[in-house]
């Protein structure tokens, strides 16, 4: 058997995949979901206790997981995470991909291994990209530590590009704020959509004011739409 990935699932899954993949060598790459750590910040931020044992293996010469990740390299190997994860914080993941990616180092070959992550994505495009270009991007931001978080990236993008933040209108919430009969339950459920539009109307002035432009658009229009913004961009020499 030769060219196998390893995808975990998320979790025991996203563990299992660090484990299998420095295990067996004939699986070529690998990506771990929601399932990286390392021993330090889990016990210092309390979250063993969010853990099962399939988390974690047997240890008896006290190794952490980049050793683990020592086996894998060089091969490629994605770290996929969420912020907002209790059982695999923040504080972990970073410090597990950044103690992993001394190995790949060590092979010459530290592009092999990326961690997904918003704020090292941007700051990758601002070394890169020295030119200025339109940056375009594709979201559906729902909730403000993600919405802060894009806010700052097209801040700093925008010093020297030009950010295009396409946001996916949700049709369904938009259809709740059309009264349909007068009832309480009613009420409540268009009152939500109010908020969450206004919440929406916010992030939207928020962006456009940190020097972004700004897409609100239905999935079936956007084609047509970004076509559109990308000529009208052309024809007023904004980049």
């Amino acid at each position: 058997m030769s060219g196998v990935g390893a995808g975990g699932g998320i979790s025991g899954g996203g563990a299992v995949t660090w484990f299998t993949a420095a295990a067996d060598e004939r699986f070529q790459v690998a990506a771990s979901v929601c399932g990286t750590w390392t021993v330090g910040q889990h016990v210092a931020l309390d979250a063993v206790q969010e853990n099962c044992d399939c988390i974690y293996f047997p240890n008896p010469f006290l190794d952490d997981l980049p050793t683990v990740g020592a086996l894998i390299a060089p091969r490629p190997f994605k770290i996929l995470s969420a912020r907002r994860d209790g059982s695999f914080p923040p504080a972990g993941y970073h410090e597990a991909y950044q103690l992993t990616r001394r190995f790949y180092e060590m092979y010459g070959a530290g592009d092999k291994l990326v961690e997904f992550d918003y704020e090292s994505a941007f700051r990758t495009l601002s070394l890169r990209q020295q030119k200025r270009a339109l940056v375009v991007l594709f979201t559906q931001v729902v909730d403000d530590a993600v919405a802060k978080m894009l806010l700052l990236g097209c801040r700093a993008l925008s010093r020297r590009h030009l950010p295009l933040v396409v946001l996916f209108r949700d049709l369904d919430v938009d259809g709740l704020l059309r009264p349909v009969r007068d009832d309480r339950n009613e009420l409540y459920v268009r009152a939500a959509a109010a908020e969450l539009a206004r919440w929406r109307g916010g992030f939207i002035r928020d962006l456009r004011h940190g020097g972004a432009l700004v897409l609100d658009v239905g999935p079936k229009e956007l084609t047509v739409k970004l076509i559109e913004r990308y000529f009208e961009i052309k024809a007023r020499h904004q980049l």
